[in-house]
């Protein structure tokens, strides 16, 4: 009685006993992962179940056939230790393939470890295929969702910037008009009350839409810094100068004390400055009906100042204090984060967007500067920041100033 022949002969890949091969067979059959063995020639000699599986391709759609066709990478033929110009590589060789289907593409890890004679030469080889697909779809997925997000944050900054454009020209068109009737002495105190007030209002929408453009313009990161001299005292007199109708109706006082020792003729971002001290000073003033107000500037404390040998350069410590409602201390840390306020809900008694702190945090990192918050409930807040400078007096300008020129011991400045 004949022995039946086997399902499958043996691969001519230097196992040559049958019954060792139909065991090694076995074992790749039952293995869930995706297997498959390739002979000395490069063509596949094994395809087990989970291949199949994997990647859709029937066993007697790929018994025969060579490698590099099937997994589409005839690239991959020239270089291969089989079919290739013999190169003896020290380890398995791993690929990511892409097998087109039907209805969507399957992305595979195929791995292949060389069977070697005694001589070392690749007679062969075992590929590990392991699917990659819900992965690399999650990828994608994830990279058209950031992309599409992308898209959705330009197309809104895109429109809060021309909106505030829009509308701040009306606006100060109607600041004008507002301004000649103020001037005319013939109209009478109720007419000049009921102006002041349609001016404030329309000076405080302007405000607002000049936030949102502010806003828009850093969440894009298209803020410059500019380097020019100017005087800290007259730029902290203008803050208070500007913010003082807001304490009108309130009983709120206004202090400020800017250390002795403190020059007053700097070189930084005034602009960008006077931004900050009007955010800080009017949300003080905001959030104090009764009370005071208080800014003081002194030089940072030595471990807040960054070693420089520059005689010129200096950091300045603010501070902008007031008496009104403090902060719960599980609200400090996110009011820097995003704008809003610490109450956001629609019966609140203050109003405004609540952007301003976070304007202030990018102003300040920036800047290179660091921000921080004290405060209790009840008893008040306080502020800190802390922003380099450059002492005119003690250094003399040999070039155009730049935003480099600010940061102390850079730009062409020397003492």
């Amino acid at each position: 009685m004949s022995t039946p022949k086997p399902k499958q002969d043996p691969p001519k890949s230097g196992i040559h006993e049958p019954a060792l091969w139909h065991t090694f067979g076995a074992v790749l059959t039952a293995i869930p992962c995706g297997l498959a063995m390739v002979d000395r020639q490069g063509r596949i000699s094994h395809w087990n179940p989970a291949a199949e599986k994997l990647t859709g391709l029937a066993h007697a759609q790929v018994i025969g056939q060579a490698c590099s066709k099937v997994f589409n990478c005839p690239n991959f033929e020239a270089s291969c230790p089989l079919t290739g110009a013999g190169n003896k590589p020290a380890g398995p060789l791993c690929m990511e393939i892409v097998l087109a289907d039907q209805k969507r593409n399957i992305y595979l890890q195929k791995t292949a470890a060389f069977i070697r004679d005694d001589e070392g030469r690749p007679i062969g080889a075992i590929e590990t295929l392991i699917d990659l697909t819900a992965e690399r779809e999650a990828q994608t997925a994830q990279h058209e969702a950031r992309d599409l997000l992308e898209s959705a944050r330009r197309a809104k900054r895109h429109f809060m910037a021309n909106m505030s454009h829009e509308i701040r020209t009306p606006l100060n068109g109607i600041l004008g008009m507002l301004s000649l009737l103020l001037n005319d002495a013939q109209i009478t105190p109720q007419q000049r009350e009921n102006l002041t007030i349609a001016q404030r209002s329309a000076e405080l929408l302007v405000n607002l839409i000049g936030d949102i453009l502010n806003f828009t313009i850093i969440d894009r990161g298209a803020v410059n810094i500019e380097c020019t001299g100017f005087s800290l005292r007259s730029i902290i007199a203008s803050v208070i100068g500007r913010q003082f109708d807001l304490t009108q109706n309130r009983a709120v006082s206004i202090h400020t004390h800017v250390q002795d020792d403190v020059p007053d003729n700097l070189l930084g971002d005034s602009g960008r400055l006077y931004q900050i001290l009007k955010h800080l000073v009017g949300n003080a003033i905001k959030f104090t009906q009764a009370g005071e107000v208080a800014v003081h500037v002194v030089r940072a404390e030595p471990a807040e100042s960054k070693t420089n040998t520059d005689p010129s350069a200096l950091r300045l410590h603010f501070s902008i204090s007031h008496t009104g409602i403090g902060i719960p201390k599980d609200k400090l840390d996110h009011l820097f984060e995003s704008p809003g306020q610490v109450d956001d809900s629609p019966t609140r008694p203050f109003g405004g967007l609540g952007n301003g702190l976070n304007i202030v945090h990018r102003l300040v990192g920036l800047l290179e500067g660091r921000i921080w918050m004290e405060s209790k409930p009840g008893a008040g807040t306080t502020v800190h920041f802390t922003l380099p400078f450059r002492d005119i007096l003690n250094c003399e300008v040999v070039s155009d100033p730049s935003s480099a020129a600010c940061m102390p011991g850079a730009g062409r400045l020397r003492p």
